[in-house]
C-alpha cells in the first residue's frame, strides 16, 4: 500500500544526501583553498604564527571532511529501524 510512497521518498532522501555532501566538499575544498592561499601570504610575509594557524585550519576543514563522510553514516547506520505497526502480507 505504501510502497510507492516509500520508494519516493527513499529517492527523494537519497537526492538529498548527494546534494548535502556535494555541498559538504564544495565547502570544505574552498576553505582548504582559502587557508593555503593564507599559509602562501603569510609565508611569503615571515609570519609564522598566521602559517600555524592556516595549517591548523586546513587540518580541522580535513578532520570535518572525514567526519562527513565516515563518522556520521556510521552512526546513522547504528539507528535502529522501527517495526511496521501492521503485518504486511
Amino acid at each position: 500500500m505504501f510502497e510507492g510512497l516509500l520508494t519516493t521518498i527513499q529517492a527523494w532522501g537519497a537526492d538529498a544526501w548527494t546534494f548535502g555532501v556535494g555541498v559538504l566538499l564544495v565547502v570544505v575544498s574552498l576553505g582548504m583553498l582559502y587557508r593555503l592561499f593564507q599559509a602562501g601570504v603569510a609565508l611569503s610575509f615571515g609570519n609564522g604564527q598566521v602559517v600555524a594557524w592556516a595549517v591548523v585550519g586546513l587540518f580541522g576543514l580535513a578532520l570535518l571532511l572525514l567526519a562527513g563522510f565516515d563518522v556520521i553514516p556510521a552512526l546513522i547506520a547504528k539507528i535502529p529501524t522501527p517495526e511496521p505497526p501492521f503485518p504486511h502480507p
